[in-house]
Formats: C-alpha cells, structure tokens, sequence
C-alpha cells in the first residue's frame, strides 16, 4: 500500500541472486546437519551458552561459506502450544581462526523486510567485521522465510496502481480471512515480540553477548533490544535512527519535504543544475496545482515494454514516487529533471522511476508491515496532531498518514503499552549514523536519541541520503567500532569527503559538479533565472503542460 513502508531503506532492494538465495537458501535433508562452532558451554550471566540451533550449509549461489538454520518459537508466548512459527537464520562465520566471541546481528528495515536474503550482500561489504567476529541473520516474524505475512494486495509492475488511484484498502479484507482460517494471529506480531526471538536466537546458537547492526526501522528494533535484553548487548551501530518514542508516519510529510527542499537548494547552487532547471519549486506547484484539478490521462512508452502505454496520474501517486527517489542519493539525481519533465507533460521518466523504485515492496511483508505500523506509529496520533505535522507544507500532505488509519481500521493489531514509547535509556556503547539528506530519519532524530544515550557518538554524513552504512568507509568504520567499542575515540574523518552524485542535467546521465564552481558543467548559454524571473514566467504561463492541453509530441498514442 502507498503508506508502507515508512521507513525501507531504498538501497535494500536485493539483487536478483538474493531473492533466489532466499527461497532456497535451506539445504534438503540430504546434507546432514552439524552444530555450528558459534559459541560454547558457559552457565555464566553473559557469558556464552550451549548451542541446541543445528546449522548446515546454506545452498545458493556465490553463498557457500554461510551456514543456515531454524529456530520453532510460538506465536503467542502467554499460550504455549499454540501456533508456531519456524524462524529462518543465517551465520556468516567469522573467517578468523579465533573469532570473537560477540557477534553481529543485522536488523533489517522495513518494518517487514527480511534479513536472510539481504545477508550475501551484507556480507559481501563486511569483511572487515567477519575478520574478527560472525554476523548473524535473522528473518523476524512475519518476514522473509519466518511465518512472512504476506498480503500481496499491489502489483509492484503496475503503473496504473503507482501513478493513479489511492489504494483500495478493502483488498486487504481477504488476506486477514486468510490468516484467520490459517490459525495465524496478526495482533501477535510486534516489535518487542520480533526481539524476543531474536534473543531466543542468540541463547540457541550459544552467544553471550551481541553487537547490533541496525537500519533504519532496525535501528528501532536494536533499542528494543537494548532495553529489554540490556545484559546481552555489546555495543551498538544505528544507521538512519528512529526513536522509540518518536511516530515516522506523522513526521513523513514534513522530513520529506525538508529532503526536497534541500535538493532545491543544491540546485540553486550549482551553475549548471540551475540552468538546467529554473524555477523548480514553482513548476512543481503548477504540476500539483493542475493534478488536484484534474488527474491526467498520459500517454507514453512503458520504461520496460516500450508498448504504447496510456496512465491517469494522480497528485498522490506522483509525489509518492518524488517521496520514494528521495531516500536514495542516486535516484535523488533525478528529482529536477523527473519534475522538469512531468511539467512540460512528458511522464515517461516519472514512470521509470516508479517501477524501479516500487520494487522494494517485494522484499517487503505487507501484513507484519501494518501489524507493526498499526500497533506502534498511531498512538497517539490525533486530528490536532495530524494539523500540526503538516502545517506550512507546500508540497506533502498527511494522505499517507490517512492510509495507514484506514488498513489499519480493518487490520488485527496488537494494543501497546504506552512504556514502549518511552524514551530508552542506555550505556550501551552506540555509534549513530544519519544522512544529511535523508528524508525520513533526518539527522534531528539521532541527536535526540544520542542526548539520551550514556555513551554514544552521532555522525552526520553531508552527501548521504538513507542510510551511510554502505557509502565510502563505512563499512570499515563500522568494523572498526565493534572492534573497539570507544565512541569518543572513533575517527570518522573518512567520511568528511565523500561527494553527492551530479544531478541529471538530461535523461543521458548526471554531471558531477561542485558547488560554487561551474568547471564541470555543460556549456550553456544562458545564465539561470533569478526568482524574480521564474516569478514573472510564471505570471505569464496558464500553468503547466498539463493545464496547457499541449501534446504529447513524440510520445506514445495508444
């Protein structure tokens, strides 16, 4: 649905190898299974205990070094002998011959995004942490191959459902049938239960004590963790920080916009961006202004068929999609040239956008997605509340916001204590990461979790969008503060001099330009408007192509 999710990470979206490892990553009873030499005998309060998880080789291409396994856990923990559900995991080991103790256990986004899948290409950027210690992964409840929720309600490939109408929130009506005629219980799929697990996990593969490496929603998950299992944890990495007490969903419109805002303002500075496209900020009202007026009916070539495609195009679905580039810096690249075109009423590259980026939500489980979200981001979240998050906004409204109470008012949720929302509290060694430009956990929210933190650093990345872990020498870093757990003492200084991608001057491809100077840039030929001047273009202008009624020239006309 267009509300989920608030807060995946856009860079998570698996190669099409990891989705296969994920539907066959469990090897067939013909490879015996053997116990996996992650921890050792120890009765001792955080110390290591007995392994009873039996690991075997994962089967998958390029994966043969991981080993997989599963853990039955119940459902419902208050009535045993219920259902269960059979939890998915992957071991990475350490390549030392005297590993660490301690592992890491990587939390994925989401919420509903499995972590199993995306461990061949974790681990592909982590040497540096597997030279010292094991990385585990772990398929939450309700996620990847864990008893997933799935309600495959949207068609990720089509166009009409991404650009056009609201969702019809009445589909999911059948999959809450499903479940219930399944014996499966959605208001039992929770944070605080997914962390339960995750702790049953790591007393079965016989750890002591873990570090976390969360992401985004991981990183909520990972204060969970700290809080309810405080002993068991080492240290901390969270990338792209959301609060336990903070509601994502309510904040969306308005870090969203700040994302834009900002991209608009680089523009601005950069010679060539700003000839490239004046006046950003007022062409996309005018395209706004004229959607709310009158969905559009356009005609064009599907990105990937090249068929004759014709879409109606809402003002939703085209700012969901504006929303969706913004989490990452390389489709970011695209935002002026995607508003520039939509303007003059061309919606192909609009269109390509949306199907490349709506392809996370096939990593994504819908159903713990809303058990999650319905249980834990809505309380609280009232009319004045709603006026308030959006007040002032020129381009994002609540209407996500207004979707996920409408799924939720007919999906089984789970009511939570108000102590989850409380404030953590911990002297858990934690390194936060965030993204100058991120546009969903902006750097605001880490800094008021690290004012909370008794030992903790904050790092903010300049050319970052959603997520840093995997951006320059992140990863070493990362490894380097598990290594050492010392957040004063870490040297983040590699980080200072990454650059932010150019900016699409033309659908050919982005010209990398550094601000202030125009060395880089096209010859153009004339200088960029000044806002007086896009101010008196717009005077003159009955709006957009859109408004205008102009032609689709060149374009497809089914």
């Amino acid at each position: 649905m267009r509300a989920a999710p608030w807060y995946l990470p856009a860079f998570m979206c698996p190669s099409a190898r990891a989705r296969w490892f994920a539907a066959r990553h469990l090897v067939a009873g013909a490879v015996g299974l053997v116990l996996s030499a992650v921890g050792c005998a120890s009765s001792s309060e955080g110390g290591e205990a007995e392994a009873t998880i039996l690991l075997s080789r994962c089967e998958g291409v390029g994966v043969a070094e991981l080993q997989c396994g599963v853990l039955r856990v119940e459902e419902n923990r208050e009535q045993p002998n219920g259902h269960q559900i059979e939890l998915e995991i992957v071991v990475a080991p350490s390549t030392s011959r005297t590993p660490a103790s301690d592992p890491v256990f990587f939390l994925a986004g989401g919420p509903g995004q499995g972590a199993a899948a995306l461990a061949p290409m974790i681990v592909s950027r982590f040497d540096a942490i597997r030279r010292e210690r094991d990385m585990v992964f772990v398929d939450l409840r309700g996620t990847g191959g864990s008893g997933p929720l799935r309600c495959d309600v949207e068609d990720p490939d089509d166009l009409g459902e991404l650009l056009g109408a609201s969702f019809d929130v009445t589909k999911l009506d059948g999959c809450v049938a499903e479940f219930a005629a399944a014996g499966v219980d959605p208001t039992q799929y929770t944070t605080a239960a997914m962390i339960d697990d995750l702790d049953e996990v790591r007393a079965g593969l016989g750890y002591g004590q873990v570090n976390l490496l969360g992401i985004s929603y991981g990183t909520l998950a990972a204060q969970v963790y700290m809080r309810r299992h405080a002993s068991r944890v080492r240290s901390a990495v969270l990338d792209g920080v959301v609060p336990t007490d903070s509601s994502v969903s309510l904040a969306m419109p308005s870090n969203f916009e700040r994302a834009l805002k900002l991209a608009f303002a680089d523009c601005r500075e950069d010679r060539g961006c700003a000839a490239a496209y004046p006046g950003l900020e007022r062409k996309l009202a005018q395209v706004l202004r004229d959607l709310d007026e009158n969905r559009a009916l356009e005609a064009f070539n599907h990105p990937r068929t090249g068929a004759p495609t014709r879409v109606e195009i809402s003002r939703e679905g085209f700012v969901h999609v504006l929303g969706g580039t913004l989490y990452s810096s390389q489709f970011a690249a695209l935002v002026p040239l995607l508003i520039e075109r939509a303007y003059v009423g061309d919606w192909g590259p609009v269109a390509a956008v949306a199907l490349r980026t709506a392809q996370q939500s096939k990593t994504v489980s819908t159903g713990l997605y809303l058990s999650v979200a319905c249980a834990e981001e809505l309380a609280g979240v009232d009319e004045a509340a709603r006026r308030e998050a959006t007040a002032g906004l020129e381009f994002f409204d609540d209407h996500p916001l207004e979707q996920l109470e409408q799924a939720c008012a007919r999906w089984p949720h789970a009511e939570i204590d108000a102590g989850f929302h409380e404030p953590i509290s911990s002297d858990v060694p934690t390194l936060l990461l965030s993204g100058r430009y991120d546009p969903v956990t902006p750097p605001k929210l880490a800094e008021q979790l690290a004012e909370r933190l008794g030992d903790a650093r904050h790092v903010t990345v300049d050319a970052v969008s959603h997520g840093v872990w995997h951006n320059g020498c992140a990863p070493e870093l990362i490894a380097d503060f598990f290594a050492a757990p010392d957040p004063a003492a870490l040297d983040s200084s590699c980080l200072d001099g990454l650059a932010r991608p150019g900016v699409f001057l033309s659908p050919n491809g982005p010209w990398t330009i550094a601000k202030g100077q125009g060395a880089d840039a096209p010859v153009l030929d004339a200088e960029p408007e000044s806002d007086a001047e896009s101010d008196a273009e717009a005077d003159s202008n009955s709006g957009s192509a859109l408004a205008q009624g102009e032609p689709l020239g060149g374009r497809a006309e089914p």
